[in-house]
């Protein structure tokens, strides 16, 4: 049979427990609402960025040109910066009919034709996101990106689409560098309060248990004269006092106890000597019968004697014969 473990081990036990539970569940829920406001602010971001190129793209500074040729021109120049500060993956131009104007790749990109015909219709921004939360540190695959599609408005008339690629690995980067520094924070912080929550419960639950615990053991082996002292919190203070108040209840019952010991012995030595007065007093009774009984079966045969001899002396004429009656009568 194992042997069962000590109050301070199962108090450090659950407490580390709990707190690594509470201390998880609080920073992977900060750490999740931190993701997602970092999505958000970088949906806003690049999609502020996109919308302000397409305003450059449908100004009139090359009126001369077709609109085609205009936006073909004047895109390449504005996106090429973007590549480094944004995370600008991929971008495609179109023009009204939306075909493809230009690309960031020669071979041109895949192009989204549902958001490509939904910015043509609402002449609205379209964002398609794409990212996939990954809560292990080392957990680095999955698609991160946000594909925007921007309308080129003309004199308030259709005249293309931009679509660019945005990486959010950086975002993903940041999450996972604060996933980890949550885990440090975790761990030391959840270590202060572990010592210093078994230091607290130490003092004030299992050092006083302890105490309680070799103070019945004293009592158990006949030492009523311990006390404990009312400290600590308010349950503790009360056990202490209840304690007490039990070993002076014993003690004075083992009082009792002893007195009553005492009387019974002295009546038991009183009833003893009783007993033997009594034997005694039935033995000179018993003797006293015995004699009066024996005076009685002696006494009569010489009562008879005497009775003849004295009859024997008057009959007898002076003489020897009569002297010898009269000295058996004496002697009888």
């Amino acid at each position: 049979m194992s042997k069962p473990t000590g109050l301070r081990t199962e108090i450090i036990v659950s407490l580390t427990l709990l707190m690594a539970a509470a201390l998880l569940f609080t920073g992977f829920l900060l750490l999740k609402l931190t993701e997602r406001e970092l999505v958000g602010q970088r949906l806003r971001s690049v999609t502020a960025t996109m919308e302000l190129v397409s305003r450059v793209l449908a100004s009139d500074r090359h009126g001369d040109r077709s609109d085609g040729e205009n936006l073909e021109r004047r895109a390449d120049p504005l996106l090429r910066p973007l590549a480094a500060a944004t995370a600008l993956a991929s971008w495609s131009l179109v023009g009204r009919d939306l075909r493809p104007l230009g690309s960031s790749s020669p071979g041109g990109t895949v192009l989204q034709m549902s958001d490509l015909q939904r910015v043509k219709v609402t002449a609205e921004p379209a964002i398609e996101l794409h990212y996939s939360s990954a809560w292990d540190p080392f957990h680095s695959k999955g698609d991160r990106s946000v594909l925007v599609t921007v309308p080129v408005m003309r004199h308030g008339e259709f005249a293309g689409a931009l679509q660019a690629r945005f990486s959010l690995a950086g975002v993903h980067q940041r999450v996972i560098k604060a996933q980890k520094v949550m885990f440090l924070y975790v761990a030391l912080y959840g270590l202060v309060l572990v010592l210093f929550g078994g230091y607290l419960l130490g003092r004030t639950v299992v050092r006083p248990a302890k105490r309680l615990m070799e103070m019945t053991q004293q009592v158990a082996a006949g030492d009523l004269e311990v006390a404990l002292p009312l400290e600590g919190p308010r349950e503790i203070a009360e056990l202490s006092g209840s304690f007490n108040a039990m070993t002076r209840a014993l003690k004075k019952s083992r009082e009792e106890t002893e007195a009553h010991i005492r009387s019974l012995r002295k009546t038991n030595s009183k009833l003893q000597q009783t007993r033997d007065e009594l034997v005694r007093s039935e033995r000179l009774a018993s003797v006293g019968h015995l004699a009066a009984g024996m005076a009685h079966e002696i006494g009569n045969p010489l009562g008879a004697a005497v009775g003849y001899l004295e009859l024997l002396r008057e009959e007898l004429p002076t003489g020897n014969g009569r002297d010898l009656a009269g000295r058996a009568l004496v002697e009888t």
